[in-house]
């Protein structure tokens, strides 16, 4: 390094000077020499894995908001190499408690060395970049002191900005970019002061890595958790739900998505028109295919990507039925999704429990290819056969192709059973069902 060689030469410069007397012992000289060689190459060195970690908390934040998930977790010398879904590879390091280093003196007023910590902090669902330096942890701030995000806040997740990087400048300090390393800011400390390097320890960004069921725990040095699923963490199979003699018949009408990554879907669709495509009582009350139903809104809310999970309600444009659950379970991969869970609702005055299933491919104007599919587990009192009769499925679908985004207020409240109470009672009732 330039530094390193300056400052090198200078020292040897003194020496030569100091040569002219035979009793001139320069051991002292030579040691600073190679001290400070030896501080530089550590540096250099920690620098490598510190920046390789950043990058991989920047990975990992991110995988949350699109979904994504942990392949394979393997043991190395010195930490874990993760290996997510979409393919990205890294290794996060074991890292060791450091000490104080010495007093800075040439350049930039400076105080005792240490190695600041980067790190993250949720806020309202998005991560900042934080730093820590001697135990204290604040939001790194930008030019106009807002909080520099590792995250984005809408759909479809992404990042506002790369990864910072740091590094060490000519006179021994920390400094930090938030541009993908065009342009570097000191690292300060609580009174402002410029924070000096030092290659001797340092405590590590990750502090552990544990599992925890199907999830994988990352435990950063200032204390945040980052929990990411492992990819044996899926959504329950929709056999695991539907008994099977069920998927049978309703395959040939609609299809079923698997898998444990599919989209967000929150919000609220129109499906209209609403036509029939099958129906198993079809003769004995139930519609025609092609036959048109009421149009109805169906609303996704308080999607869980990690338990992946969500609300639903329905309401009918005429105001004449609605259906609503709270827990229920959602599949499938990219941008198609099936979702499938046990409801509550009310038809003509009727109460009804239905077993629902839903699937489609969501866009940025709705969702396309919509097909809702439905088996009334239960009824009130309907004298006169309005409904259709318990134990019968019925499949409808968004006619033109398109459910399309649209805003409703739904006029009633969710239900509040737990999600396996939710599929049990579903599963218990259509297992039986002949």
């Amino acid at each position: 390094m330039r530094f390193f060689r300056n400052l090198s030469l200078a020292l040897l410069a003194s020496a030569s000077v100091a040569g002219c007397s035979s009793s001139y012992d320069d051991s002292e000289l030579w040691n600073e020499v190679n001290s400070i060689k030896d501080r530089v190459s550590g540096i250099e060195a920690k620098l490598s894995g510190i920046n390789s970690d950043i990058q991989a908390i920047h990975t990992l934040v991110n995988s949350i908001k699109n979904n994504g998930y942990i392949v394979s977790v393997t043991p190395t010398a010195d930490g874990y190499e993760i290996v997510m879904s979409n393919g990205d590879r890294f290794t996060i390091h074991n890292g060791r408690d450091g000490k104080d280093g010495v007093d800075g003196k040439d350049g930039v007023d400076g105080v005792n060395g240490t190695t600041p910590i980067i790190g993250v902090a949720p806020v309202d669902g998005v991560y900042y970049w934080t730093v820590t330096v001697n135990g204290k942890t604040e939001f790194m701030l930008d030019a106009q002191g807002n909080k520099i995000p590792a995250t984005a806040s809408g759909e479809g997740g992404g990042s506002v900005v790369p990864a910072p990087v740091i590094k060490v400048d000519y006179y021994g300090y920390w400094v930090i970019s938030y541009d993908g390393g065009i342009t570097f800011d000191y690292i300060r400390d609580t009174s402002g002061n410029p924070v000096k390097a030092v290659s001797e320890g340092g405590d590590s960004i990750f502090q552990d890595v544990y599992q925890d069921g199907d999830y994988i725990v990352f435990v950063l040095a200032n204390g945040t958790t980052i929990r990411i699923r492992s990819c044996k963490c899926e959504a329950p199979a929709i056999e695991d739900v539907v008994p099977p003699e069920i998927l049978d018949q309703m395959d040939p009408y609609m299809n079923i998505y698997r898998g444990s990554n599919p989209p967000n879907v929150e919000g609220t669709y129109l499906i209209d028109p609403f036509v029939t495509v099958y129906c198993q009582d079809y003769g004995h009350g139930g519609y025609a295919p092609g036959d048109q139903v009421n149009s109805i809104y169906i609303g996704f809310f308080n999607q869980d990507t990690q338990k992946l999970t969500l609300d639903f309600k329905s309401e009918s444009v005429s105001n004449t039925s609605y259906e609503k659950g709270d827990g229920s379970f959602i599949a499938g991969d990219g941008s198609n999704f099936t979702v499938y869970f046990n409801t509550v609702g009310q038809t003509s005055n009727i109460s009804t429990k239905t077993a629902l299933v839903i699937s489609g491919t969501k866009t940025s104007s709705g969702i396309r290819n919509l097909e809702y599919a439905f088996v009334m587990v239960e009824k009130g009192d309907d004298p006169n056969h309005k409904l259709m009769e318990e134990g019968v499925f019925r499949v409808f679908k968004d006619k033109d192709g398109l459910a399309a985004n649209a805003s409703h207020s739904f006029s009633f409240a969710p239900a509040k059973a737990p999600a396996s109470e939710t599929l049990s009672l579903w599963y218990d009732f259509i297992r039986d069902v002949k």
